[in-house]
């Protein structure tokens, strides 16, 4: 919006030791990395926890080596279990692998996808990133996504919309929220009079939504006989539920927009 100056990023001093540490952390979690997928690639699996620990007690003499990644890895791989191979009682012919953890049972009508199923089940998982160890289910370590969703937020707010904070509650009433955080998986909302920074962003307001006439008939219909529903005026009932939800007033629920930014300290652009 013209006339609107862009507001600052946030800041905060650092002194010249945190600026070392943050320069040199990504360098030796990426050294470390590699260190740990090598170690994965070409150490046979029974020496592979071993070999990391022995690296995490020197790794204090080596700098560019994080000795609390190599204990963490070693700790995960010497967790690991082999798959358990299930055969037949009276041939003995493999019938079935098992994941050597939970026990989840994959058959063999794919040998190989099954292995491999097995296999990757309760494995251990290394951070797409770093090489470090990663929470089951995520492609990155907690430090990686970190750094990843922090960098997102700083192109965002580059690339958002500034409005003042005059026409934000002009367009969106006196009673509208912003957001001032929504990194780490959490969203705070606050009015903008509460609010202490220089910047916060837009919300934009929810709806009830609509609701779905054929859904409800479906489920009164569910344990009826076949073609019970075509009894039902499906189109009457829309009517009288969104006769209703139009009764209920203002839901009251943000939704943040990270397309706009509100300046709401003037004197702080």
């Amino acid at each position: 919006m013209t006339g609107v100056a862009q507001a600052p990023a946030r800041q905060r001093v650092i002194e010249e030791e945190e600026m070392i540490e943050i320069e040199r952390e990504p360098r030796e979690r990426a050294e470390t990395g590699r260190v740990i997928a090598h170690v994965r690639a070409e150490i046979p699996p029974e020496h592979q926890a071993q070999t990391l620990r022995d690296l995490a007690r020197t790794a204090d003499g080596e700098p560019q080596l994080d000795a609390t990644m190599l204990e963490e890895a070693a700790a995960a791989l010497a967790d690991a279990r082999a798959p358990i191979e299930l055969v037949r009682r009276d041939t003995g012919e493999l019938a079935a692998l098992a994941c050597g953890r939970c026990g989840t049972v994959q058959g063999l009508s794919d040998p190989k996808r099954a292995r491999w199923l097995v296999g990757q089940c309760c494995a251990p998982r290394f951070c797409g990133s770093c090489g470090g160890l990663s929470p089951r289910g995520w492609a990155r370590c907690d430090v990686c996504q970190a750094r990843l969703d922090e960098e997102r937020e700083r192109e965002a707010i580059a690339a958002a919309t500034r409005v003042s904070l005059a026409d934000y509650l002009a367009e969106m009433g006196a009673d509208a929220m912003v957001c001032t955080e929504r990194l780490g998986g959490e969203e705070h909302y606050t009015h903008p009079s509460y609010c202490d920074e220089p910047w916060a962003w837009a919300c934009t307001r929810q709806s009830w939504g609509r609701p779905d006439a054929e859904s409800v008939a479906e489920q009164l219909c569910k344990d009826m006989y076949d073609g019970a529903i075509e009894r039902l005026d499906v189109t009457a009932l829309q009517a009288l539920l969104d006769a209703w939800i139009e009764k209920q007033g203002d839901a009251r629920a943000w939704m943040v927009d990270g397309t706009r930014i509100v300046v709401l300290r003037e004197e702080e652009r």
